[in-house]
């Protein structure tokens, strides 16, 4: 757990993400923060304080973005 300002954008907030993970750049580039328990993927550009909710909190899943495979 750790506490960002809310006009921390979901980009700045991966790259903490990744780096904590330990994540080579290319498998970073692979990993895209989802909120927890659900299937939303904010954009890179959307900022922490738009997606708070109760407590002005929010938590994020650090995933594994979806191949489209054709």
């Amino acid at each position: 757990e750790r506490d960002f300002a809310p006009g921390t954008t979901i980009a700045k907030l991966t790259k903490w993400a990744t780096h904590e993970a330990k994540l080579g750049k290319e498998e970073a580039e692979e990993h895209v923060l989802q909120i927890a328990g659900t299937r939303n993927q904010p954009s890179k550009t959307a900022h922490l304080g738009t997606l708070a909710t109760t407590g002005c909190a929010v938590a994020f899943e650090l995933v594994r973005k979806q191949l489209v495979q054709g």
